[in-house]
């Protein structure tokens, strides 16, 4: 598990220190920039200046399925266990494309220059599509390898025709992931209610198949740049 940690903090030290600049760049805007004033705000989850903090979280979420994906060579070949990881796997990984969807909380604020903020948002909307990336290349390798090109390429293509319909069900409706396993019916009932009504439904299926149609793209136009096998 040691190899595997450093194999992890080699391979993936480009990705790691992009992330620490990202982080570093919201710690700045907080203790810096310092958007709004304490005066009048006892409650610290509504204080601007910890306005982004979030991110720091969904970043964290964003990195669940790379840490998984050096996880499966280590774990046993029975396949429950292999299905079980790669479930977590899939339910974690719309937690990166869905970074690109915080570009939604760009606009002017007090205080802080508009480039600045721009900044901040973009690199995590683009850790979160290399992560994206990274995780479903390595994992297809990996499916590929140990498994068959057939299935790889399945998993891939079922991975990536999901992934509109996660970042729907957490940006729109706010399902998290792991509502999806302690509150299945609640993700899985509304999933129904698009399948069940798809014309009342109609912009949510489009934002859906933009988003997959997109990262879907930009995964097949990039994926040899991201490709670091394990």
């Amino acid at each position: 598990m040691k190899s595997s940690l450093q194999q992890f903090l080699h391979k993936e030290r480009a990705l790691l220190l992009l992330s620490l600049l990202a982080s570093g760049l919201v710690f700045f805007r907080i203790f810096y920039l310092q958007e709004g004033n304490i005066e009048g705000y006892s409650n610290l989850r509504t204080w601007p200046r910890l306005r982004f903090l979030f991110l720091g979280w969904n970043l964290i979420l964003a990195w669940v399925p790379l840490g998984l994906l050096y996880l499966l060579p280590y774990m046993p070949r029975k396949r429950w266990i292999q299905g079980a990881i790669l479930t977590a796997w899939l339910l974690f990984f719309p937690n990166a494309p869905y970074l690109m969807t915080d570009l939604i909380h760009l606009r002017v604020r007090p205080g802080i220059p508009l480039w600045f903020d721009a900044l901040l948002l973009f690199t995590f909307a683009y850790l979160g599509l290399a992560l994206g990336i990274r995780t479903l290349e390595g994992l297809r390798s990996y499916l590929r390898e140990h498994y068959s090109r057939t299935w790889a390429n399945g998993f891939t293509l079922a991975t990536l025709l999901l992934s509109g319909l996660g970042i729907y069900l957490g940006r729109v409706l706010r399902w998290n992931s792991w509502d999806a396993l302690l509150h299945p019916q609640g993700p899985i009932l509304d999933t129904l209610a698009l399948v069940h009504s798809p014309l009342q439904n109609g912009e949510a299926w489009l934002m859906i198949l933009l988003f997959t149609l997109v990262f879907s793209t930009i995964y097949w136009s990039q994926r040899k740049q991201f490709r670091n096998t394990l």
